[in-house]
């Protein structure tokens, strides 16, 4: 049970209701922002929390326990807060969310309700929809390693050892032809072998944002041209002459980690353990 000021409880009481709600956002990056759904900008604690009456406060149940309580919340996209291109280049994904109850004639008078961070986004028409997880959702992310034939390091990472700033493993290419934004001829990778980047990595714009970067599905020959597939869109539109920093793909098997990067002593899995087979045998 929430503990209520008397001065809160009077305003939830009196004949005009002076409530609103407010949304404190902090990005990964550390930047913080303010939403509120009442119609003049508020200042809170020191932030300023921008009018965006369109924000909808979902209705919040919350369980006993560690079960994880997720919310929807959605709003209006608009064009100079809350922008598609933030939006589908990840800026506010894993973004802590903090909702208060807050009474904008004093808004120092306010009310904790809940506290997440925002797993998915996804929008509809004009309207953006924020997935909120509440903070028992960090009990879920499961820690420590497991036995597998496969190897669970990412490709260039500490445990990884390769260095995928090398030429055989990275390249730029440039768009050529666009079929699909997940589809499209490029050129730059003439001198790699058909399928060498399947698995890797197209970072469109590396140093704007990390999370414009998708998975590669097919790296092929069609035509004489080289074709990328990825296996989702990247999230804002392609255009002849973009380009894209690729890196080989890894399909965490022992063979390729010897044969594809020689580094076959540094594999991070275990190719030799019993399989299914040999247990029930």
């Amino acid at each position: 049970m929430k503990a209520i000021s008397t001065v809160l409880k009077d305003a939830l009481n009196a004949h005009a209701i002076t409530l609103c709600h407010c949304w404190k956002i902090e990005l990964e990056d550390g930047t913080l922002l303010g939403f509120t759904n009442h119609d003049e900008d508020l200042l809170l604690d020191g932030l300023s929390y921008l009018s965006h009456p369109s924000l909808d406060t979902p209705i919040i149940e919350q369980t006993l326990g560690f079960n994880v309580d997720s919310v929807d919340a959605m709003g209006i996209i608009d064009s100079d807060i809350i922008t598609v291109a933030d939006l589908r280049t990840g800026r506010y994904h894993n973004a802590k969310i903090t909702l208060m109850m807050v009474n904008w004639v004093n808004p120092e008078q306010s009310l904790f309700l809940m506290q997440g961070h925002v797993a998915n986004i996804s929008e509809k028409d004009d309207q953006f929809i924020f997935e909120i997880r509440q903070i028992t959702d960090a009990l879920e992310v499961k820690k420590g390693r497991f036995f597998s034939h496969m190897c669970d390091a990412k490709l260039g990472d500490d445990r990884c050892g390769v260095d995928i700033t090398d030429a055989r493993y990275a390249a730029t290419a440039t768009i050529s032809e666009v079929i699909s934004n997940n589809r499209f001829f490029v050129t730059g990778l003439e001198d790699y072998a058909s399928g060498w980047f399947a698995n890797g990595v197209a970072i469109l714009d590396e140093e704007t944002s990390a999370k414009q970067q998708q998975a590669i599905a097919e790296h092929k020959l069609v035509n004489g041209q080289t074709q990328l597939a990825l296996w989702t869109p990247l999230p804002l539109p392609l255009t002849s002459g973009d380009q894209l920093h690729i890196i080989a793909g890894c399909d965490k098997k022992f063979s390729s980690c010897k044969q594809k990067f020689s580094n076959h002593y540094n594999f991070q899995g275990f190719p030799h353990i019993p399989g299914k087979k040999y247990g029930i045998s």
